[in-house]
């Protein structure tokens, strides 16, 4: 891969809240390699609410881009609505309740 996959590869490990980095990425959802916008999609969706700059970016990558857009779709559904962790430890916690009152 060449230098631009590279980099999106590593961007899109980035943790939520490296919103220092959402300008280049935005720049990286215009990059005629589709590797390199599928990464860029990732990193602002692990980025989140951070990235909700990006928005109207991702929105015109979806609706260009047909092999993109169920990615580019769960990263807008991520970033307007924040992180999914919440509602899983909700839903652990509900589990490991009811697991205790079966129990009883």
């Amino acid at each position: 891969p060449d230098w631009r996959q590279r980099a999106a590869l590593a961007l899109a490990g980035m943790v939520p809240g490296a919103k220092e980095a959402v300008p280049e990425l935005i720049e990286a959802l215009w990059d005629s390699e589709r590797e390199v916008r599928s990464y860029a999609v990732r990193a602002l969706s692990n980025i989140g609410p951070a990235a909700r700059v990006a928005l109207p970016a991702l929105a015109a990558l979806r609706d260009r881009d047909g092999e993109l857009a169920p990615e580019v779709s769960s990263a807008l559904r991520r970033i307007r609505r924040g992180s999914d962790a919440p509602k899983q430890h909700v839903q652990r916690w509900r589990e490991g309740i009811e697991g205790w009152w079966r129990e009883r």
